[in-house]
């Protein structure tokens, strides 16, 4: 079963987004199957990037741009990622091995992106997720 995997990208690094995309892709096992969605503020420009409006506190990309990147994306799993996160080789096969046989069930996978994190749910950075959660819970 191919299952498709939605990066959701929140930047206001177009440049350096773009960058990190590439290095992601190629450390994919199969980039076919994986949709990447960037989004930015709406005065930032990015072709083909979801546009948020600008607020006050600077969270709009993060928080808003996430969640319009969720719903415009097609994946049965969702994931997170930053301008400065670093992923490992084959990491959509671990993350549809992980998830494959819960996709009809809200699940959630929490990635540690610093090893002086702690290994509980204090912070959850860099979610992976079943369309599943993102449809119960939202962002």
């Amino acid at each position: 079963m191919n299952v498709l995997i939605s990066v959701l990208h929140p930047t206001i690094r177009p440049e350096q987004a773009i960058r990190i995309r590439e290095e992601w892709l190629a450390g994919a096992d199969e980039p076919a199957f994986v949709e990447w969605i960037f989004c930015v503020r709406e005065d930032i420009s990015m072709e083909g990037a979801v546009a948020v409006p600008k607020t006050p506190d600077g969270l709009s990309t993060y928080t808003s741009g996430t969640n319009l990147a969720a719903s415009q994306s097609r994946g049965q799993i969702l994931f997170v990622v930053a301008d400065d996160f670093h992923g490992p080789k084959g990491w959509d096969t671990w993350m549809r091995k992980a998830l494959e046989p819960y996709l009809d069930e809200p699940r959630l996978l929490t990635l540690i992106d610093h090893p002086a994190r702690s290994a509980g749910f204090d912070l959850c950075c860099f979610p992976v997720l079943t369309r599943k959660m993102y449809e119960r819970n939202g962002w």
